[in-house]
């Protein structure tokens, strides 16, 4: 275990997640989005003194529309990465550590997500390596039995050879695409990248990581695109069931991630410009393999990832009650259950 764990005391990450769990039953009785809850913490071990960044953070799904809207991309909002950095900016020279706490296990999305965040930490010469800690309570395997929702099938899915993948990643030259397609990426002077169904346009998105880490052009227009199908009212306006094309030349885990959740098919890499890689210090391929081996300690990883256990588990049971008194009041479950291109 990394020495930077043996010197936090016994009660402080079991205490964040119970806190983040009670904050999660709220958001199932809000009917918000699923049972998770997320919190972010800077620790000065010479002080003792924990701070928390903002405030606690849920599962928003249902309320936004966007598949990855979850409490681990809530928290890491651009306004609470730029208090992340300001605070950590004060305290250079202390003997600090970042702790985000997760009441479940982060799927390859969100796993993908805080390792940005580390290294973009690190990249600034905020944080040094190893000191980027994510703990989490509920596994895989009991947010599958408990709540019903599968993540293990994604990070599997990291693991498959590319032809037995669930998103279907590709190289193709731009000769042949759809005229509204072939315009767009025509007029394009930046990295971008577009939503497609049917034929038609969903939308479109660039490159805006100089405001939010997390909002690469394909990040970009999934979001956006789900965000019109809650505008247009669609039951499942996470369920984009399109493809998704991009100038790069390839794509890195938290595209692939993002594609999952929101039932994206498909993957056209055009290879018309470069692309920054989607995190510090590691090219798209290596990244993707890094996230491909979980969320276990890893020689490149920027994170420390810790399980605590025992764990109450409290809005994951709040979440099944809810989903049992749906069916037997002879209701479907279409309209709150998001399980991406996974189904």
């Amino acid at each position: 275990m990394p020495m930077i764990a043996d010197q936090l005391p016994d009660s402080l990450l079991g205490g964040l997640l119970e806190k983040a769990d009670d904050f999660a039953v709220g958001t199932v009785k809000a009917g918000r989005g699923g049972p998770f809850a997320a919190s972010l913490h800077v620790y000065d071990l010479d002080a003792r003194e924990l701070i928390q960044i903002g405030g606690m953070a849920a599962n928003a799904v249902l309320e936004t529309g966007m598949a990855s809207a979850h409490a681990e991309d809530r928290l890491l909002s651009p306004e609470n990465v730029r208090m992340l950095k300001d605070h950590l900016a004060r305290k250079r020279g202390n003997d600090i550590a970042v702790i985000l706490a997760s009441s479940g296990q982060s799927c390859p999305a969100c796993h993908a997500k805080s390792e940005v965040a580390a290294r973009v930490l690190m990249s600034e010469n905020l944080l040094p390596s190893g000191r980027f800690i994510v703990t989490y309570g509920a596994t895989y395997e009991d947010t599958k039995n408990t709540a019903l929702f599968n993540d293990e099938i994604y990070h599997q899915d990291f693991r498959r050879a590319p032809p037995e993948r669930l998103v279907k990643v590709v190289e193709e030259k731009s000769a042949g695409l759809p005229d509204d397609v072939d315009s767009f990426f025509r007029a394009a002077k930046a990295p971008a990248a577009l939503i497609a169904r049917g034929g038609q346009v969903l939308a479109t998105g660039r490159d805006c990581r100089h405001d939010d880490i997390l909002a690469t052009a394909e990040v970009g227009a999934i979001r956006q695109a789900c965000a019109r199908q809650k505008r247009e009212g669609v039951t499942q306006p996470w369920n984009l069931d399109a493809v998704l094309y991009t100038t790069g030349g390839d794509i890195g885990p938290l595209c692939y991630a993002e594609c999952q959740w929101a039932n994206v098919t498909k993957v056209v890499c055009l290879g018309l410009q470069s692309h920054e890689p989607e995190a510090p210090g590691i090219d798209n391929r290596a990244f993707y393999d890094l996230m491909a081996a979980g969320n276990h300690r890893h020689n490149q990883a920027a994170l420390v990832v810790l399980r605590q256990s025992p764990f109450s588990n409290r809005a994951q049971k709040e979440w099944r009650q809810r989903l049992d008194d749906i069916v037997k009041q002879g209701g479907s479950l279409e309209s709150i259950l998001y399980n991406g291109v996974g189904g």
